[in-house]
């Protein structure tokens, strides 16, 4: 007679360096098969042990009737497990050592999004006439583990569900048109956590602006002396954008007639 062969289900094997699966699950698994005798029932042993940083802690055993143990460790870290199973002639097999990092808390969130892109009179006004503008974030960070990339997208409030991932902590997006967009980045542990999500806003505005209407209007007959026109625009307009420079009068009668300069910007009206 032989002993059963006993392995475990999605964990790494036993080696002299070992590298740790990383995960979130606080369970695993374990598969014993005998042909002969086939396998005692309740008779999966499973031992436990966790790094402390320094050594390994003693091994616990736990007896379970089914294949699959719940850990439930109060505190993440490196654990080691083993699993022992008898068949019905009463002989024992033994699975391999194997590692795993057990991970249970949520990455830091990605943090300072920009983009280059922002063509507004401001540099932080979240506006750009470029459609395919290039996001850049700090790099995020994780206690247990380690950080293996971003989920992002645009207009989709959950990236990890549809999203793109990136390495990297700059991703390009293209935009589906004028208005407000969305850009949405969180951090992914090497265990599947995925952090908080970073909401960044921003509006495409690829349409320069129209002349609406003036004050007095064009067809008005203006007098002598100095004169105030407003220039009404179609949407709110940037003050650095108008100067004496930029504004001309043309038509009969205008003379010697000159621009002494723009007062100022009130909304989407120019005086």
């Amino acid at each position: 007679l032989t002993p059963p062969t006993v392995s475990i289900d999605e964990l790494s094997p036993d080696v002299s360096a070992p590298t740790p699966v990383r995960t979130d699950a606080d369970s695993f698994s374990a598969l014993a098969e005998d042909a002969d005798s086939g396998i005692e029932p309740a008779s999966y042993e499973f031992a436990v042990s966790r790094y402390d940083g320094t050594v390994w802690t003693p091994w616990q055993f736990t007896t379970a009737e089914f294949t699959s143990l719940v850990v439930g460790e109060e505190l993440d870290g490196l654990f080691r497990t083993y699993v022992t199973v008898r068949n019905r002639a009463g002989l024992t097999g033994v699975s391999q050592t194997v590692y795993y990092l057990l991970d249970r808390e949520l990455p830091q969130r990605p943090t300072n999004v920009s983009f280059l892109s922002d063509t507004g009179a401001l540099n932080n006004d979240g506006l750009t006439r470029q459609s395919q503008p290039t996001f850049y974030w700090d790099a995020a960070s994780d206690v247990v583990s380690e950080v293996a990339g971003y989920w992002y997208s645009i207009d989709n409030p959950t990236p990890s569900e549809g999203g793109a991932f990136t390495t990297e902590t700059v991703a390009a997006v293209s935009l589906s048109g004028d208005g407000e967009h969305t850009f949405y980045v969180q951090a992914l542990d090497a265990a599947g956590n995925v952090s908080a999500v970073n909401v960044t806003r921003l509006t495409l505005d690829t349409a320069p602006p129209t002349v609406t209407g003036t004050t007095p209007t064009v067809s008005s007959t203006l007098g002598s002396g100095p004169l105030v026109i407003d220039v009404d625009f179609s949407e709110v307009m940037d003050q650095s954008s108008l100067s004496a420079g930029n504004v001309e009068l043309s038509g009969p009668g205008v003379g010697s007639a000159s621009v002494n300069g723009v007062k100022g910007i009130d909304q989407n009206t120019a005086r």
